[in-house]
């Protein structure tokens, strides 16, 4: 998976100083775009 990093630092000490200033409030949930990055299959190595 492959996302931008910047962004998600950005987010997460956004959320963490809002949960740090009302400890009490109600769960955030936030969604990273992302990108899933395919790789080559290992069903067809011998073991």
């Amino acid at each position: 998976v492959s996302f931008d990093k910047r962004m998600f630092a950005e987010r997460t000490l956004a959320l963490l100083v809002a949960r740090m200033a009302n400890p009490h409030g109600i769960p955030t949930r936030v969604t990273i775009p992302h990108t899933v990055i395919a790789r080559a299959s290992t069903a067809t190595r011998t073991r």
